[in-house]
């Protein structure tokens, strides 16, 4: 079973760096529980990785109205994966995958 936990790990990692090591810009939306638009914001989500693709980068950048924004940033490392942050790289890496990963196109998600 650890043999195959290891191998999905590292699957998951190569996906992760094969694919999402870009830029992603979308739109957000958040919606009321009645299904009305609270609130629509820009976001740029950036995957930034070392030469050995060992160690990622995050930074999301949500970008509101009058100029204002906010940023976060995370770093992850593949040997400090384990299965509850290996699942979060996972989310993650499914949340892209349904977006576009143009510069100019838009997106929505609902959360």
């Amino acid at each position: 079973m650890l043999n195959s936990y290891m191998e999905l790990k590292d699957q998951n990692w190569k996906n992760f760096t094969a694919n999402h090591l870009r830029d992603w810009h979308g739109i957000w939306t958040r919606y009321t529980p009645q299904g009305d638009v609270k609130e629509s914001f820009q976001s740029l989500r950036s995957f930034q990785s070392n030469p050995e693709q060992t160690e990622i980068h995050q930074t999301n950048r949500y970008i509101y109205a009058k100029d204002n924004f906010k940023e976060e940033s995370w770093d992850y490392n593949l040997t400090m994966l384990d299965l509850r942050n290996l699942a979060v790289v996972s989310f993650v890496s499914s949340v892209l995958a349904l977006a576009i990963p143009t510069r100019y196109k838009e997106f929505n998600l609902v959360v």
